[in-house]
This record gives structure tokens, C-alpha cells and sequence, in this order.
């Protein structure tokens, strides 16, 4: 057994295909400080964050037939129809598009079969979902599981950040997947006569088209409607540290050996096609040595797999549960039966979740309509697709703002896509209207010193 005070050692792995808690979390404040400069100057963001995966693929889910259109608009000419079976593979761009018909992939290449494929050169587009479509079906369009193993490229934005502005030494090539360059350009674009007072007056407009269900959820949020859990050793914090994607947090349990779980309340229509929990080998006894994972309505739960950890972590490693599921669960609980050595307690550092997304479009392009912008004169001279690609860079920038703010300001506790974070939001973009206005109203104010002259 183990007891409650037991410390970590906090060794993680230098190597730089697996980063540190604390090189991500400075590499993060790198890229906040350039992207603050970047405002300031009207300049164009870093293109890492910007960054868009040249390819995503595709699988279906059933035998249907997708309408391919020169445009994301169903009333514009339809180009052909394609006719899908469960082997057919769909490769898109990694640029997402959503409007109010519903979300839309730029298409590359259509793979009937392994040995017979079809490319796409001009402008083309299918629907992944319409917004009309019953909340209780998933997507007939999901992305291929491609079991993120280390030897895979880096696909995923956030990781391009933290590669590029980690400080490497000696300098080591990485392995990232090609981005889409067209769609990078269009999200760094500055609109021409941009200012602070622009971005400002965005941020008001997204902040009143928000869901509030999706508060205190961050990576997870698009999948999972609540996150409970069967104690906590923290009750401040509660399941927080499980979706706030830092790995120097934890959830911690509280309770009886053998009777600890997490319990994942799915967004209707998300079909979840990989799984993960984030441990650390640095918590000893803590760790999860047995898992066992369920998927239905509570009381009437079935077992969908069983996860057993034969092997010594010593690093942060990832751990996948579930991968390929087929049908959509309203809830996923994952029971932690055993602990290493006969631990009590568990830790668990983070949830990890890929799945079809059920309906939720984030900001999609119609809420930038003109009838929309009364009330932002600031805004009334840009295109619906200016605003709307601005806000994907907003909420990019809020997204790394948020995972590492709690270290300069110990008392924040919003999680992005909360009103409070876009309301802190507007205002710091008030402060840099200013000469050096953040240096002096934050910085200073928390002992971290900056310059940003």
C-alpha cells in the first residue's frame, strides 16, 4: 500500500519527439509572447500555429452515396456523385469548413478500392455531416484510426507549436506530416486596416456563441458532454486535471482499492475511435496496473475491452482502451481495478479522446453574416470567410493561452471556449493597444518579466 504523501520524482523524457511537461509548457509561452508581438505589429501569426495537415483520411461508416460540389454549398452545381461502401477511403485536406448546412472536407483523392483511385485537381467538396441530420446518428464520414504510434508524423497543431519553439539542442530534423500551404496562407492572412479594435470586437461576437456546455472540457469538449469520476483527493479541482491537457496535472481518487472510475458522458453521435489515458511512471503505486472499460446506459453497462499494464512506464506514456468502436455509447466508464504494487489510489494525468464529433461545428461560417454584425461596426467591412478564419486563429491562440496561463496567473480557472476565457481574452487585446500595457497590468504585476517593446 502506499501512502497519501507519496512525491513524484517528475522524470520525464528530454528526447525531442517526446517533449517534457515543462520544455511544452515553455515552448507554449514562446509562442504566446511572438503571437502577443504579432498583434501589436499587425503582423502575420507563426505559421505553426496555423498549421493544417496536407491529408486526413477517411473511412465510411456504410454503404451510402457522397455528392462531391466545386464549393461547400449544397445549392451550387454538383460535380458527380461518389458511391461508398465500408472499404471505401476518402482523403481530404486537413481545412475544415463549416457553415449553417453543416460541415464540409475539401476532397483530394476518393479510393474505391486499394487498387483504384480517384484525384480531385480542382476545387471539390463533400458534406461530412449536415446540421439538419438527427443528433443520434453519427457522421457517415470518420476519420481512419491511425493508432498514433511514435513513429507516426506529428499531425496535430498543437504538437507542430511546441516543436517549433522548444528549445533543441543539438538540433534534431522532425518528422511532420506536409501542411496543406494553402490553407495555412489563408489563416494567416491579416485582413487589410486590421487592428486590436478588430480582434476586440471578434471576440464579443464569438463570446455570445459559445455553448456553455462546453466550459472546462478542453480537448475533449467536441465528444464528451460531462466528465465524472468516483472521488478525488482535490475536491477544488475535481476531474479537471483529466481534460486540461496538462500532463503535470492529475485526477487523483480517493477512496476504496478496486473501485475507482471515470465515467464519460458522450455527445450524441460521437463514435469514438480511439481512447487513451495519459499515466506517468513517475507516480509509482499510483499507476493503473488493470482497466477495465464499459460502454451503454448506467446500470445496463456492457465491457468493451480489458486493459492490462504487464510492462514498467517510466515516462509520460499514453494508453490506449478503446480503438475502432463501431457505435455510439452514451456513456463510457472506465473502472480502474487494480494499481501497481497494490496501490490504494490512482492517478491518472489526462483523457484522451478521437471520434466522430456529434454535430458540434464550433463557430461555423453563417455566424459571421452580416445580419450578425449590427452591433460591430469594427467588423462590417470584412467578409463572413475573413471573420470566420480570424476566429480559428483566435481560438488556436486562446487554446495555448489557456493550458499555460495558470502558471503566470495561479488563479485562473477557466477552460477555453468559457465566456471568462474569451472575456480575459478582450481584454488583454486592450492592454496591448497600449505601449507596453501587458507588461505592466500582467507581467509585472506576477514577477514574470517580459519585454515586448
Amino acid at each position: 500500500m502506499h501512502s497519501k504523501d507519496h512525491k513524484q520524482n517528475g522524470a520525464q523524457g528530454s528526447s525531442v519527439d517526446n517533449l517534457s511537461g515543462s520544455r511544452r509548457r515553455l515552448a507554449r509561452i514562446r509562442c504566446i509572447l511572438e503571437c502577443i508581438q504579432c498583434l501589436k505589429e499587425r503582423k502575420k501569426f507563426p505559421a505553426c500555429i496555423c498549421f493544417v495537415p496536407s491529408e486526413v483520411e477517411y473511412k465510411c461508416q456504410s454503404k451510402t452515396t457522397l455528392r462531391v460540389y466545386p464549393e461547400p454549398l449544397k445549392n451550387s452545381r454538383k460535380i458527380k456523385d461518389l458511391h461508398c461502401t465500408t472499404e471505401s477511403r476518402v482523403v481530404a485536406s486537413g481545412e475544415e469548413y463549416c457553415n449553417s448546412q453543416g460541415k464540409w472536407l475539401r476532397i483530394k483523392r476518393f479510393r474505391v478500392t486499394s487498387n483504384e483511385e480517384e484525384k480531385f485537381d480542382n476545387e471539390a467538396w463533400i458534406q461530412q455531416f449536415s446540421s439538419k441530420s438527427s443528433n443520434d446518428e453519427a457522421p457517415v464520414l470518420v476519420p481512419v484510426d491511425k493508432a498514433l504510434k511514435r513513429t507516426n508524423p506529428i499531425s496535430n497543431w498543437e504538437e507542430v507549436v511546441e516543436q517549433h519553439f522548444a528549445i533543441q539542442l543539438p538540433k534534431k530534423k522532425l518528422d511532420i506530416m506536409a501542411a496543406d500551404e494553402e490553407a495555412v496562407d489563408k489563416l494567416r492572412q491579416v485582413p487589410a486596416n486590421w487592428s486590436i479594435e478588430c480582434e476586440e470586437a471578434l471576440v464579443r461576437l464569438m463570446s455570445q456563441h459559445i455553448p456553455p456546455e462546453n466550459d472546462h472540457l478542453g480537448s475533449i469538449k467536441n465528444y464528451v458532454e460531462a466528465v465524472d469520476v468516483s472521488s478525488c483527493c482535490d475536491e477544488s479541482t475535481g476531474s479537471s486535471p483529466l481534460t486540461d491537457g496538462d500532463p503535470d496535472t492529475y485526477w487523483e481518487s480517493d477512496g476504496s482499492a478496486g473501485r475507482h472510475w471515470i465515467e464519460l458522458k458522450m455527445k450524441k453521435g460521437a463514435v469514438i475511435s480511439e481512447l487513451k489515458v495519459t499515466l506517468d511512471g513517475s507516480d509509482d503505486n499510483y499507476l493503473p496496473r488493470k482497466l477495465v472499460v464499459e460502454g451503454g446506459e448506467p446500470n445496463n453497462f456492457t465491457v468493451l475491452n480489458t486493459v492490462n499494464i504487464t510492462w514498467e512506464i517510466s515516462d509520460v506514456e499514453d494508453i490506449p482502451l478503446l480503438e475502432n468502436s463501431t457505435e455510439h455509447y452514451p456513456y463510457i466508464m472506465i473502472r480502474i481495478k487494480e494499481c501497481k504494487s497494490g496501490g490504494i489510489d490512482t492517478r491518472i494525468r489526462e483523457i484522451k479522446i478521437t471520434a466522430s464529433e456529434g454535430r458540434y461545428m464550433g463557430f461555423d461560417m453563417d455566424v459571421f453574416k452580416k445580419d450578425n454584425l449590427v452591433r460591430f461596426p469594427k467588423l462590417e467591412s470584412y467578409t463572413s470567410e475573413q471573420l470566420y478564419r480570424r476566429s480559428i486563429l483566435i481560438q488556436r491562440f486562446i487554446s495555448i493561452l489557456d493550458n499555460v496561463l495558470k502558471y503566470l496567473v495561479p488563479s485562473w480557472k477557466y477552460s477555453v471556449g468559457s465566456y471568462s476565457s474569451l472575456e480575459f481574452i478582450r481584454q488583454l487585446f486592450a492592454f496591448i493597444k497600449e505601449k507596453n500595457a501587458f507588461n505592466r497590468n500582467i507581467c509585472q504585476r506576477i514577477g514574470y518579466r517580459v519585454s515586448i517593446n
